[in-house]
């Protein structure tokens, strides 16, 4: 019996019984929203797609006109583009090799539009198995995440989150994830379910050993800052303190950075343990 369990940790266990017993077909209550694709950078530069309020916006198709303001269109010579966020301004920063040790935080003013330049973030340890139901609570995990895009620190303590966070993963499932709730089940039944964890994909196949099952893992989710979780926050509010920042969701959830702001340069490692794994490695922002 799993106590105390937030909205979606409860959705994200009856969708993780629904998809392992196949008792409940009709079991509508978990429907998790499908995450966005990562994008792909450039080779030379690291790009951010940013509208004229400083977030980040999905650019139409259309002529080769003027930027639009927020909410509104822009016609070109030879077409239009529109968006509910306006059309997207293209600004390059040169990319940056970013440390994969813990940044050495010194604080610093935050305010202002940061695009991520470079990151380097491994993934390692234990990820989070409870509230799936499985006959485990944690299993080892290896891999890498980057992220790209921008993040908008407001003067008035609210952010915007216009970061992508994409890369792989593998989870190694010990042989008794597989008894749910005295049941047996299968490793082709648990990637739909682990997908709850934050992941775009998830597929699991029987390991090479030990009776368990092998799980690669993709990520590719908009907001949340390098930090997967199932509905990762794309605003909220934040503070700074003793060279952390702290972002809080909507949800009241938190999550802590450790951080370091030199000139037009901002340097970000993740401090709050995830549900998939232990990060470590830097995050370097810039100032466009």
């Amino acid at each position: 019996m799993i106590l105390a369990m937030s909205t979606w940790q409860r959705r994200s266990a009856l969708g993780a019984g629904c998809l392992l017993l196949g008792v409940f077909p009709a079991c509508g209550d978990y429907d998790p929203e499908p995450l966005a694709a990562a994008g792909t950078g450039g080779a030379s530069t690291a790009m951010a797609m940013l509208n004229t309020a400083g977030q980040t916006a999905a650019g139409g198709t259309g002529g080769a006109g003027q930027t639009g303001t927020a909410g509104s269109s822009a016609s070109g010579a030879e077409g239009s583009a529109s968006g509910s966020g306006g059309v997207a301004g293209t600004i390059e920063v040169e990319p940056v090799a970013a440390a994969c040790e813990a940044v050495q935080p010194c604080g610093g003013d935050v305010i202002g539009t940061w695009v991520a330049a470079g990151s380097c973030l491994p993934v390692s340890g234990m990820a989070d198995m409870s509230g799936f139901g499985l006959g485990c609570t944690g299993a080892p995990v290896t891999g890498a995440l980057e992220v790209t895009g921008s993040w908008t620190a407001n003067a008035d303590g609210s952010f915007t989150d216009g970061t992508t966070t994409s890369g792989t993963s593998e989870i190694e499932l010990p042989a008794d994830c597989l008894n749910v709730s005295g049941t047996t089940t299968t490793c082709d039944r648990l990637g739909g379910a682990l997908q709850a964890l934050g992941y775009a994909t998830v597929t699991c196949v029987n390991a090479a050993s030990g009776g368990g099952c092998t799980c690669s893992a993709t990520a590719a989710q908009t907001g949340g800052l390098g930090m997967l979780a199932f509905g990762a926050p794309s605003s909220g509010t934040y503070a700074t303190g003793m060279d952390v920042v702290t972002t809080t969701a909507p949800s009241g959830s938190t999550t802590e950075y450790a951080y370091c702001v030199s000139g037009e340069r901002m340097i970000m490692t993740p401090r709050t343990p995830g549900k998939t794994g232990a990060l470590t490695g830097t995050i370097v922002f810039v100032k466009p």
